[in-house]
């Protein structure tokens, strides 16, 4: 199941990247975020978080921006827990 998700989920970025939705890119990439970090990929899930935060902020999403942004810290709360 999470590998049909983590190929579905990359698939919708790349066909809302295609078409220049960039809306969509974000919510993939916040997405595959939320996969990466509860599968323990805290790196990935870091990188996807961000990726989403900077879209948002470019097509001035505030919401999703503040959102993705209390993502990514409880992300990197774990990757440190992780790392203890």
């Amino acid at each position: 199941m999470y590998f049909e998700a983590l190929e579905l989920f990359h698939k919708s970025l790349d066909l809302h990247g295609r078409v220049g939705n960039k809306k969509g890119q974000a919510d993939a990439l916040s997405a595959l975020s939320k996969l990466y970090s509860v599968t323990g990929k805290h790196r990935q899930a870091s990188e996807h978080h961000t990726q989403a935060r900077d879209i948002y902020a470019q097509i001035r999403d505030a919401e999703g921006q503040k959102t993705t942004s209390r993502e990514l810290e409880v992300t990197q709360k774990s990757s440190e827990r992780q790392a203890r």
